[in-house]
């Protein structure tokens, strides 16, 4: 399997899809360390092997939770890289196939892990598997997840008919939905997964991949706010995706293709800290990022940078790289990590 995971990486590297390392750094951001990983106590039979970190996140202590699709693994390693745990639920599950998606920590450091075949597993703050999630649960179109302060974990639902935050026990029994408003473009907010929530004690905050604000939530489903800033580096979307039609399914590719390289689209919302918001953006022009106050304050913005970060926690952001190929083969990913320089 891990030949073919590394065949499979060096042919997306030919068509420049993985990306490379990248020397541009903005004065919002400074780098002040990077992170390899390793198996220094050789807790895995094989070699480490990542292929792709699809999901990245931190805890306070700054442990990575790190699951890589290709691969079908999810790790747990110490702040300095050092593997910890391999998330592996066939303790607990044994025959069952897994194939991890996500995994988020609670607030008490416990992992909740996503899964595409039974819906996904719970592991404690050390990464020993202690059951699945609540039978109320589905993966099914979930398309973001976090945590708030008081321990509940939340779910972005994206559904024909609607789109649903819920709001969960850690161990994913729905407590509470707020219905979201009918996207302008219902089409595309359904096929582009983009965008995202952040929870925190009081408010909710969406972005959706295709509307051209941030809505602020309370937690009783009251919409307080609509945050944005546009200027004329956004392309505005003015035509949704067609229906998807089985008789023609090239016509429908080519329409999402289209709908991608002529549309800016907000790509991935984070909390930076206590009191900033960053959305990031890709579009014709490339992309950017804005940041707000969760008042709804402008703070600052930067477009035509060349990276995307793939994380955000408590002053801190976190980029993924995947280095050059070299004469040993395609190494592991890295973790860039920067200081957020608030002013």
């Amino acid at each position: 399997m891990r030949i073919g995971i590394l065949a499979c990486l060096i042919f997306l590297n030919s068509f420049g899809i993985v990306e490379t390392i990248k020397s541009s750094q903005t004065d919002k951001f400074k780098k002040i360390r990077t992170v390899g990983f390793s198996d220094p106590l050789n807790i895995l039979r094989d070699e480490l092997l990542i292929a792709e970190i699809k999901s990245l996140d931190v805890d306070i202590s700054g442990r990575f939770l790190a699951v890589d699709l290709i691969g079908e693994q999810a790790f747990l390693f110490d702040s300095d890289g050092s593997l910890l745990s391999n998330l592996d639920p066939s303790s607990c599950y044994p025959g069952f196939e897994f194939r991890p998606v996500n995994a988020i920590f609670l607030d008490d450091q416990s992992i909740f892990l996503v899964n595409a075949g039974p819906w996904g597993y719970r592991f404690t703050a050390e990464g020993k598997c202690i059951g699945n999630v609540h039978d109320d649960y589905i993966m099914l179109q979930v398309g973001f997840m976090d945590t708030d302060t008081q321990g509940n974990l939340v779910g972005l639902y994206r559904m024909p008919a609607e789109s649903i935050i819920k709001y969960m026990t850690s161990f994913g029994e729905t407590t509470q939905e707020i219905i979201l408003p009918q996207s302008t473009f219902p089409n595309a907010n359904i096929r582009i997964a983009m965008g995202g929530i952040v929870a925190d004690k009081t408010h909710i905050y969406y972005a959706s991949a295709v509307e051209p604000y941030i809505l602020k939530i309370s937690i009783d489903g009251t919409i307080e706010a609509k945050i944005s800033r546009r200027t004329s580096w956004f392309q505005e979307i003015s035509k949704d995706i067609p229906v998807f039609d089985p008789s023609n399914p090239v016509a429908f590719m080519d329409a999402i293709g289209d709908f991608y390289g002529i549309n800016t689209l907000a790509t991935r919302i984070f909390q930076v800290n206590d009191h900033d918001l960053m959305v990031q953006y890709a579009g014709p022009k490339g992309l950017g990022y804005q940041l707000f106050t969760k008042g709804g304050n402008f703070v600052a913005e930067e477009f035509g940078i060349d990276y995307h970060f793939d994380q955000a926690k408590r002053g801190f952001l976190y980029r993924v790289v995947q280095p050059e190929i070299d004469n040993t083969g395609l190494p592991n990913p890295i973790v860039e990590v920067y200081q957020y320089l608030r002013q």
